[in-house]
C-alpha cells in the first residue's frame, strides 16, 4: 500500500516537472526545406522582415530590436558577417519556418508561405554585405574563376574540365554556407586566391551568391 501511495505522489510530482521543460524545435533537416525554383529576391522580403523579424533582430539586423533584451539568448545579428557565414540559407529557412522555441522564436509556417520565407531569408542574408563587396568580388571572380566556372557560375567556362558544380543552381547554393563553400574552394583550388586576403576571399563568395 505504501508503495502504491509513493508511486502516486511521485507521479503527481513528476508530471508538472516534465511540463516545465522548455519546448524544443525540430533539428535541422534539409529534407524539410523546399528549394526555390529560382533565387529569391531580397527586395520582396524587406517588408516581411521589418514587420515580423525586426522587433528582435533589429531594423538593420544588428540583433538589437526592442524585444531582444527579453529573450533568453541574443537573436542572430544578420549584419554580422561571421554570424551569417556559419549558416546556410536552408538553415535560415528551416529556423524561420519551424522556429527556435527554446530561444522563444516562434515558427512562422502558419503565417508565411514558403515563398515569403525564402524572400525574408534573402533579405536578412543581404544585411551583412553591400554592393561594394559584391562589385569587388565580381572583378576577382572574372579574373580567377570565370575561366572554368563560367560568367554565371554554371561551370561552362572555356577552360572548364570535368563536371563542375552549377553554382547558380538554387538547390546547390541554398544548402551551402559561405564557410562550407570557402572550405571546398580551398580544398579543390588551393592555388587560386591563396595570396588573397580574407576580405577578398569573402568578396568573391558574396558575388557568387548573386547568381
Amino acid at each position: 500500500m505504501l508503495a502504491v501511495l509513493l508511486g502516486a505522489v511521485w507521479g503527481a510530482q513528476a508530471t508538472p516537472l516534465a511540463a516545465q521543460q522548455p519546448p524544443q524545435s525540430p533539428p535541422f533537416d534539409l529534407a524539410q526545406v523546399p528549394m526555390p525554383a529560382e533565387p529569391p529576391a531580397a527586395r520582396f522580403g524587406q517588408g516581411i522582415y521589418l514587420q515580423n523579424c525586426a522587433p528582435c533582430h533589429g531594423d538593420q539586423g544588428m540583433g538589437d530590436g526592442p524585444t531582444a533584451a527579453d529573450l533568453p539568448t541574443p537573436p542572430t545579428a544578420f549584419a554580422d558577417p561571421d554570424a551569417v557565414w556559419a549558416l546556410s540559407p536552408a538553415e535560415m529557412f528551416h529556423t524561420t519556418k519551424f522556429g527556435r522555441l527554446e530561444a522563444l522564436m516562434p515558427p512562422w509556417q502558419n503565417e508565411l508561405s514558403d515563398q515569403q520565407i525564402w524572400r525574408v531569408v534573402a533579405y536578412a542574408w543581404s544585411l551583412h554585405t553591400d554592393i561594394g563587396q559584391v562589385s569587388a568580388g565580381e572583378d576577382l571572380y572574372g579574373l580567377s574563376c570565370a575561366g572554368c566556372h563560367g560568367p554565371g557560375g554554371a561551370g561552362d567556362g572555356p577552360d572548364a574540365e570535368g563536371d563542375l558544380p552549377n553554382l547558380a543552381d538554387p538547390a546547390t547554393a541554398m544548402a551551402q554556407s559561405q564557410e562550407t563553400w570557402l572550405a571546398a574552394w580551398q580544398s579543390a583550388h588551393p592555388q587560386i586566391g591563396g595570396d588573397w586576403t580574407k576580405d577578398q576571399q569573402r568578396q568573391v563568395l558574396e558575388y557568387i551568391r548573386t547568381f
